[in-house]
């Protein structure tokens, strides 16, 4: 244990198995179970096959599981898929605190509970927590990969102080999911993966619909567990940028061969926004694919080029 985690109560003996369907009764194939961590139950959603290798997915700030809809079909092929709701998020328990150590706890109790070691993925506010669950938990994760994001959120202005809005609610679910947008903004991904986000995003409640993840949710930009969260990582690691967060990008590229100590590739994806994994899943599952089956087999990243839809920087 680490001082990240110090405190952190973790039950790994409650599951409860549900089948999940979609609207209209089609089945998702995802399987839901949960871990309590620190007094919370968090969901962890599973597709694929669990005797094969885990692949822990982790979604970003304000966001769910559905974030990765376009990707699970292709990465459960030949994996055991598994997606993380952090506390304050879809089906999760919300806290009346937040912090980096506690969401890393919640990640680090879904990779005891799946079979550790895993490679671990993130986006976003979930690629940072990501990173601070492979600098805590060093034996639990075997390769990491983060997409656009890095520790401290270089230029992409989440350390600006967000006011805490008061929880509101809709008359009806169309209402509700009229006022959906992204954010950082950009289009939103084609119609059924759009629907995805809602189904996953909204909840109805005796005073009407509104999110379901908790307005309070609030990421402490200036915590020090983040200054040091890089240099800590032993695990094989894949930063993967979108194109027009080039301000991250560049800063991320000036700081990840100083502050790196484990072996570590960087792609940059073009044509991509903030929530690249929407726009793109399939080359960002090939991305995964490709890292991933290198560090399973040879135990090091590959050494040969990337995709023809990325850049890779090697170092």
């Amino acid at each position: 244990m680490t001082d990240i985690d110090a405190g952190a109560r973790v039950d790994v003996t409650r599951t409860d198995h549900v089948r999940v369907t979609a609207p209209g009764g089609a089945e998702d194939g995802l399987r839901l179970s949960f871990v309590d961590v620190d007094g919370a139950r968090i969901a962890m959603w599973s597709a694929g096959d669990p005797s094969e290798d885990a692949l822990v997915l982790v979604h970003g700030s304000r966001a769910n599981r559905a974030w990765w809809a376009g990707m699970v079909p292709l990465l459960a092929k030949d994996r055991h898929v598994v997606l993380v709701e952090l506390s304050g998020h879809g089906r999760s328990d919300h806290r009346s605190r937040y912090s980096w150590g506690t969401w890393a706890a919640e990640v680090a109790a879904v990779v005891r509970r799946v079979g550790a070691p895993a490679t671990v993925v993130g986006h976003s506010l979930g690629g940072v927590v990501s990173a601070v669950t492979a600098a805590a938990y060093p034996r639990l994760v075997n390769h990491l990969v983060v997409f656009d994001a890095y520790p401290r959120g270089l230029g992409m202005g989440e350390r600006r102080p967000r006011r805490v809005h008061p929880r509101r609610y809709y008359r009806t679910r169309a209402e509700l999911a009229a006022r959906f947008r992204l954010r950082p903004a950009q289009e939103l991904p084609e119609p059924e993966l759009t629907r995805r986000l809602l189904d996953a995003g909204m909840t109805q409640t005796p005073s009407g619909w509104t999110w379901s993840s908790d307005p309070a949710v609030r990421a402490d930009w200036d915590d020090p567990v983040l200054d040091r969260s890089v240099s800590r990582i032993v695990c094989p690691t894949t930063w993967i940028f979108s194109q027009h967060t080039d301000r991250l990008h560049s800063e991320a590229a000036r700081r990840i061969p100083e502050e790196a100590s484990a072996p570590y590739v960087m792609v940059s994806v073009p044509g991509t926004h903030h929530h690249l994994i929407l726009e793109k899943p399939d080359v960002c599952s090939a991305l995964l694919a490709m890292t991933w089956s290198s560090v399973r087999e040879e135990g090091a990243l590959p050494r040969g080029a990337g995709p023809q839809t990325a850049t890779p920087h090697r170092g």
